[in-house]
């Protein structure tokens, strides 16, 4: 499916008379940008970020930012790394209550749906490194979902990007968004996002809502990628010593969970660790597994580079805004147990 799309911000979606505020920071001035969101009749504050991004987008690091949005009653924040083609947005839970970061998973699923909404054919190309909640929103109607070990950024010369197809949806493991054929991806993503908050906003809704009706329809996958170094030999003997323990010789428990699966990305095999039977299995090429256990929670464990990746997810039904909150709290608590067993296991 080609998608073709001449204009970097999208008009064509219905727009309202409700007047949106968002603020825009970056290290350095967003001129193209700001205009482009001018034109959607939005208004546009741009405001300069007081601290270096590092690896990613966190709240405090966009504290100033925020502090400014609710100073000056602001309905978004929008935080861009020009250099690298990454975006975040944080949006009030309510129309008059405090702001949430989204994280990268989030917001793939806010823009899925509404991407979905007028592009029926569209496919999703996404790394390992990102959850696979947003699979189900494509899955539903029918739509590709294929997932690459290594996707890196810049995700337009990845080696992989030349065989995906025009218009389809690519995430990169640096949590990079684009749609191939897009000429501004970046862009055009915002002025969806605008148009769409300026409809909800006419509803007394935000952009929280729509992830709460997701998580209504489809269970709240709860996220946490986390990362250490493996640079200094000792590090890289360490984590190479759980990961082949979990791999080869799989424990029973973790903790008190107990490990039910084993998915092995280097293999293309899984194991049922309760009977220890393996079979193979058409798995994207990584030197990962993914690691099943009981309390329906799930870890990727990823040596990549000088680095270890752990990607640790788990699905739970989310009914209101106040269980959201107290869910992602227990799910927090549990993964900090759960690093504290997997590292007993080096």
């Amino acid at each position: 499916m080609q998608i073709q799309m001449t204009a970097p911000i999208d008009k064509n979606t219905e727009t309202v008379d409700a007047p949106l505020k968002v603020i825009l920071t970056s290290t350095q001035p967003l001129v193209q940008l700001n205009e482009q969101c001018k034109d959607l009749d939005v208004d546009v504050e741009w405001i300069q970020l007081d601290q270096e991004i590092g690896e990613g987008f966190t709240f405090p690091i966009l504290k100033s930012a925020f502090d400014h949005a609710v100073q000056s009653k602001a309905d978004l924040v929008v935080a861009v790394d020009e250099e690298r083609n990454l975006f975040a947005i944080g949006t009030r839970k309510d129309l008059n209550g405090g702001f949430l970061l989204l994280n990268v998973h989030q917001i793939i699923l806010i823009l899925s749906k509404l991407l979905l909404e007028n592009h029926k054919g569209m496919e999703l190309h996404r790394s390992l490194l990102i959850a696979q909640g947003v699979d189900i929103l494509f899955k539903a109607d029918g739509l590709p979902v294929k997932i690459y070990g290594d996707l890196p950024s810049p995700v337009t010369s990845s080696p992989a990007f030349a065989d995906i197809p025009e218009g389809a949806l690519v995430v990169s493991e640096n949590q990079e968004i684009v749609v191939k054929g897009q000429k501004d991806s970046m862009a055009y993503f915002l002025g969806r996002i605008f148009n769409e908050s300026k409809k909800l906003k006419t509803q007394d809704k935000t952009l929280f809502n729509i992830l709460i009706d997701i998580y209504k329809l489809h269970g709240h996958q709860q996220v946490k990628l986390l990362s250490a170094s493996r640079e200094e030999t000792t590090q890289r003997q360490f984590y190479t010593k759980i990961f082949e323990k979990l791999r080869k010789k799989t424990p029973k428990l973790i903790g008190m969970d107990e490990i039910t699966g084993v998915e092995d990305y280097e293999n293309g095999t899984i194991k049922n660790a309760i009977s220890g039977r393996v079979v193979n299995a058409e798995l994207p090429f990584a030197t990962a597994i993914l690691v099943h256990l009981n309390s329906q929670t799930r870890f990727l464990m990823y040596p990549k580079d000088d680095k270890v990746y752990f990607l640790f997810d788990a699905t739970v039904k989310v009914m209101t805004t106040a269980g959201l909150g107290d869910v992602n709290k227990q799910f927090n608590a549990r993964i900090f147990k759960l690093v504290n067993e997997i590292n007993r296991l080096g």
